[in-house]
C-alpha cells in the first residue's frame, strides 16, 4: 500500500528545501522515476524555481558540493558519498536528455494536456485556443444579450424586473454593469458545479412554471398560518376584554406578537416572547390589581396560541424565508441562462475554450473514466503525485486529482502534500482550506498517511518568529471566543455545531516556529500603531504624516530603501501612500529620502513623471495648447 505524505508548512519553513529533497530523494530510489512523478504549482514562476532547485542540487551533489542533501539521502538509503556522486552524475544526465518527460508544472497545464487530449469526446477542435480574458468574452455576451432582448419577450420580462428592481433599490436604470457583475457568478465553481442540471432546469417552461408555484404556496402557506393565529389571539383578547397595556410589555410584548403577525411583516418572536414562553406566570405583571383573571386567560386562551405560532416560526421559517429569496431574484435565472447559452455560442463560433470551463470540464473526464485510460490518452503515466501550495487547491480541483492519487496509493506508490491552511488566502479563485485541514484526510483514511509539521523559520529574524509565536497563540482563540458568541447553533446539527466551536483554535494550532535563520538570525522589530479620529485630525491624515517619517527612521538606522515595502489593501490606499510620501519629500526638499525612487503602479503612470508634468506646466505657462 502506498502512502501520502502531508507537509504543514508555515511561512519561511522551507517548503521548497523539502519538495526538492523528497524529490530528489525518489529518484535515487528509482533513477529514472522523474518520467513518472508528477509535481504541480500553481505559477509558472514556482514551477520554473522547483525544476532550477532540483537541477542545481542534482549537479551540487554529482560535484560533491552540496553537503545537506547528500549527508540526508547517505543516511536514509545508506549509500557511500562517491556512489551519490556518480548517481547524481547519472540522474542529472537523464533528465537533461528526456527534459520534456520533466513534468513539474502549473496545475492549469496539466489540466489542459488532458482535454486536448479529451478534445474529440468533448466536440472541440484540436486547435482551439484558450481563452484567458474572460472580461473580454462576458463583455461581448451581455452586449449580444442586451440585443436579443427586442426578439425575445420573456428575456425582455427577465430583463424589465431586473431594472425595476435596481430602481427599488435607488441605483441606476442603466444596468448593463450590474448584468455584468451578475454574469460573473457563471464563472463560479459553485455554479459550475450544478451548471448542467441548473441549465436543464431553467431550459424548461414547464419546470420552472411548477417551481413558482411551489414557492409562492410555501411563502403563502406560512404567512396564512400565522396570519390565522395572530387573529384568533386578538378575537379572544376582543371577547375577553383585555387590551395589550394589560400583559407584559404591552405592545411589544406577547400580546403584541399576536398583532404583529397579522400585519404580514415581521414574524420572528422577539426576547420578551420567549421569556413568557419558558414561564406563563410572566405574562402579567405582579403590580396588576386583577392579575388572576389576566393570567387565567392568558394561561388557558392565549399561552397554547402563542406557542403554536413559535412552533410553525421555528419549523418553517427557514424554508418560507428561503422561498421568498428565490421568489425575489427569480428573474435573475432568466437572465444568468441566457448569458450562459450566449456565451457557449461565442466560444463555438471563436473556437475558443475557457479557462473557467477547465476544471468542471476535466472533472466530468476524470470522473467517468479509470486513471489508466486518461494515462493513455494523454502519452503519459504518473505514479507520484507532489502538489504544492495545497491549501489553494479548489474543490473541483481535488476532485479531478483525487482518483488519480488514489489509483497510485491502491498501487503501492507513495504521493506527497504541502500546504500551509493559514495561508489559504485566494477564496476569490474557489480555493478551499478544508481540504488540507479534513477533506484530504477523510478521503484517504484507509491509506498510510504521513502527517508532518515543518515548524522551522528559516527566513525571519529572532524577534519576528517570536512576536509572530505570542500573537498567534493567543489571537486564534480570542477570535473563536467572539466567533461562538454569535453563532447561531439552531442552523447546524449537532456535529456541526460542535465542529465549528473550535474550529478557529484548531486552524492555528501548529502555529509556534523556531527561528532558523542561519544569516543574522538575531534581531528584527515589529512595532505596533493604531489610529485613531479625533477633533483635529482623521485618522487617515495621521497615518499619511507618520509613513514617511517612519521610512526616514529606518532609513537611517541602516535599513536598505530597497528591502521596505508598504502594504495596503486597495489601490486607493497604496496611491494616497505614494502621494504622502511625494507630498512629505517636496515639503522638506527631500531630507532623508534623496538616494531612493518610489516603485508602484501610480509610480509607473505616465502623468505621474515629474518632466513631464513639468513640461505639461511649462505649455500651459507660455499659453500653448
Amino acid at each position: 500500500m502506498g502512502n501520502l505524505k502531508i507537509y504543514q508548512a508555515s511561512a519561511g519553513s522551507g517548503k521548497t528545501y523539502t519538495l526538492a529533497f523528497e524529490y530528489i530523494l525518489l529518484l535515487f530510489k528509482h533513477n529514472e522515476a522523474y518520467r513518472n512523478i508528477l509535481a504541480v504549482t500553481f505559477t509558472n514562476k514556482a514551477a520554473g524555481e522547483m525544476k532550477g532547485r532540483i537541477l542545481e542540487k542534482l549537479y551540487l551533489m554529482s560535484t560533491g558540493k552540496e553537503n545537506d542533501y547528500s549527508l540526508k539521502v547517505q543516511n536514509i538509503l545508506h549509500i557511500d558519498p562517491e556512489e551519490i556522486k556518480v548517481k547524481s552524475n547519472r540522474i542529472l544526465k537523464v533528465i537533461l536528455h528526456n527534459y520534456s518527460r520533466f513534468s513539474i508544472q502549473t496545475i492549469d497545464s496539466f489540466f489542459q494536456k488532458i482535454i486536448r487530449s479529451f478534445a474529440m469526446e468533448l466536440g472541440l477542435q484540436y486547435s482551439y485556443a484558450l481563452q484567458l480574458n474572460i472580461t473580454k468574452v462576458l463583455n461581448s455576451s451581455v452586449d449580444a444579450l442586451l440585443i436579443n432582448s427586442n426578439t425575445d419577450d420573456e428575456l425582455r420580462k427577465w430583463l424589465i424586473l431586473f431594472a425595476e428592481a435596481k430602481m427599488n433599490e435607488g441605483k441606476s436604470w442603466n444596468f448593463k454593469k450590474d448584468i455584468f457583475n451578475l454574469g460573473k457568478e457563471l464563472f463560479s465553481e459553485k455554479v459550475k458545479m450544478y451548471s448542467t442540471a441548473l441549465y436543464e432546469f431553467a431550459g424548461s417552461t414547464e419546470s420552472k412554471k411548477n417551481y413558482l408555484v411551489e414557492l409562492n404556496m410555501i411563502v403563502k402557506t406560512f404567512e396564512k398560518e400565522l396570519s390565522d393565529i395572530g387573529y384568533k389571539g386578538l378575537d379572544e383578547m376582543n371577547q375577553y376584554s383585555v387590551f395589550f397595556e394589560d400583559f407584559f410589555y404591552k405592545r411589544i410584548g406577547p400580546a403584541g406578537h399576536f398583532q404583529k403577525i397579522t400585519l404580514n411583516k415581521d414574524y420572528s418572536p422577539n426576547s420578551h416572547v420567549y421569556k413568557v414562553l419558558s414561564d406563563p406566570e410572566k405574562w402579567v405583571s405582579k403590580s396588576m390589581p386583577n392579575r388572576s383573571e389576566l393570567i387565567r386567560v392568558a394561561k388557558n386562551r392565549l399561552h397554547p396560541l402563542l406557542e403554536e405560532a413559535v412552533k410553525i416560526y421555528e419549523s418553517s421559517y427557514i424554508q418560507y424565508n428561503t422561498a421568498k429569496i428565490l421568489l425575489s431574484q427569480f428573474y435573475t435565472l432568466g437572465i444568468l441562462t441566457d448569458l450562459q447559452k450566449i456565451i457557449q455560442k461565442y466560444s463555438r463560433d471563436q473556437n475558443e475554450f475557457l479557462i473557467s470551463d477547465m476544471a468542471s470540464f476535466l472533472y466530468r473526464i476524470i470522473d467517468n473514466n479509470d486513471a489508466p485510460f486518461i494515462y493513455e490518452k494523454i502519452g503519459s503515466i504518473f505514479t507520484h503525485y507532489f502538489l504544492d501550495e495545497f491549501q489553494d487547491t479548489s474543490f473541483i480541483q481535488w476532485k479531478n486529482f483525487r482518483p488519480l492519487i488514489g489509483n497510485s496509493l491502491a498501487t503501492g506508490h507513495g504521493n506527497l502534500v504541502v500546504g500551509d491552511v493559514k495561508q489559504s488566502i485566494y477564496r476569490w479563485r474557489n480555493s478551499d482550506w478544508k481540504i488540507l485541514k479534513e477533506v484530504i484526510y477523510d478521503d484517504f483514511n484507509a491509506f498510510n498517511l504521513i502527517d508532518r509539521s515543518l515548524d522551522s523559520n528559516y527566513r525571519s529574524r529572532e524577534n519576528i518568529v517570536n512576536f509572530n509565536n505570542a500573537f498567534f497563540s493567543f489571537a486564534p482563540d480570542i477570535l473563536q471566543e467572539e466567533f461562538n458568541s454569535t453563532f447561531d447553533s439552531s442552523l447546524f446539527d449537532e456535529k456541526q455545531s460542535n465542529d465549528m466551536m473550535d474550529k478557529i483554535s484548531l486552524i492555528y494550532e501548529n502555529v509556534v516556529q523556531k527561528a532558523a535563520r542561519t544569516v543574522c538570525p538575531e534581531g528584527g522589530a515589529v512595532r505596533i500603531q493604531l489610529f485613531e479620529d479625533d477633533k483635529e485630525e482623521k485618522w487617515v491624515e495621521k497615518v499619511d504624516e507618520e509613513l514617511p517619517v517612519s521610512i526616514i527612521e529606518l532609513i537611517k538606522r541602516g535599513v536598505e530603501p530597497g528591502d521596505i515595502a508598504i502594504l495596503v489593501r486597495t489601490h486607493k490606499e497604496g496611491k494616497r501612500a505614494v502621494d504622502a510620501i511625494l507630498d512629505h519629500r517636496q515639503k522638506n526638499d527631500g531630507e532623508g529620502m534623496e538616494e531612493f525612487s518610489i516603485m508602484s503602479n501610480e509610480s509607473l503612470y505616465i502623468k505621474n513623471s515629474a518632466p513631464v508634468r513639468f513640461l505639461v506646466c511649462l505649455r500651459v505657462a507660455l499659453g500653448l495648447p
